[in-house]
């Protein structure tokens, strides 16, 4: 799964969907927690920047034998 900040994901979610931040907030509080995802996931790529995203795709590539 590919994770992002909080804020930076109800700034997108409202961009592309042309809701309010109350709206963001209700829909992501209707679904599961960072934590239950993660936990749930086999891989986790967090995109919180660019300076380690290309290190955590290739462990992930390596890790699927890519």
């Amino acid at each position: 799964m590919v994770t992002a900040p909080l804020q930076v994901r109800i700034n997108r979610i409202m961009k592309r969907d042309k809701l309010t931040y109350p709206e963001v907030e209700a829909r992501i509080k209707n679904q599961l927690s960072d934590e239950e995802r993660e936990a749930r996931a086999d891989f986790v790529i967090k995109n919180d920047g660019v300076e380690h995203l290309p290190s955590q795709l290739f462990a992930f590539l390596k890790a699927v034998d890519f």
